[in-house]
């Protein structure tokens, strides 16, 4: 298996059973990530794919690059070096098969490289109209995040992916046997 991305291709090459999908969930500190709490009613503000414990698949503010007038967010790779210190985390997992994992990291390897981005309408329309927005292909942390977790087969195909929240996301994922693998906060 080859991957466009050199972080994914070595951290699939170690990869040992079990063999894990893991996805993280923010508790952010930030005014941004206050605002986003309170109105999805979530005690979660982000969420994404923890790939081993450092590297991370995200939606996220592509900051680090505006010297290449590259601006906005976007689907990348990331570190913990992103997100504000003293942040809390929480990390589940759920065992799959060795094809499911593989597909898994075909899917971030995708997403990495075509740099999708990320879609701020969604938020607005998902604050003004709550749970009641419909699927339009584009994707927040949250429901990206649902709708990988659905095409892997982890999460059942009939939950609107389009309608959850971070915290809904975590409730599904504790539901379809996910477990606790990690807590800890950014530093």
């Amino acid at each position: 298996m080859v991957f466009k991305t050199s972080q994914l291709q070595q951290i699939f090459l170690d990869s040992e059973k079990p063999y894990l999908i893991r996805v993280i969930f923010f508790q952010g500190i930030s005014l941004i990530s206050k605002l986003i709490k309170w109105f999805t009613r979530s005690k979660f503000s982000h969420v994404g794919f923890d790939l081993d414990g450092y590297y991370r698949v995200e939606a996220w503010e592509n900051t680090r690059h505006k010297y290449l007038g590259i601006f906005g967010a976007k689907w990348q790779l990331t570190t913990p070096s992103y997100h504000t210190k003293g942040t809390p985390y929480v990390v589940l997992g759920k065992e799959v098969d060795y094809e499911t994992y593989t597909e898994y990291f075909k899917i971030l390897d995708f997403i990495c490289q075509a740099g999708l981005p990320y879609d701020y309408t969604e938020i607005i329309k998902f604050v003004i109209k709550g749970k009641e927005s419909e699927p339009n292909g584009k994707f927040v942390c949250s429901t990206g995040t649902c709708f990988i977790l659905q095409y892997l087969g982890v999460l059942p195909e009939e939950i609107p992916y389009w309608r959850q929240s971070p915290e809904d996301v975590y409730e599904l994922c504790l539901a379809n046997g996910f477990k606790l693998i990690e807590k800890g906060v950014i530093e």
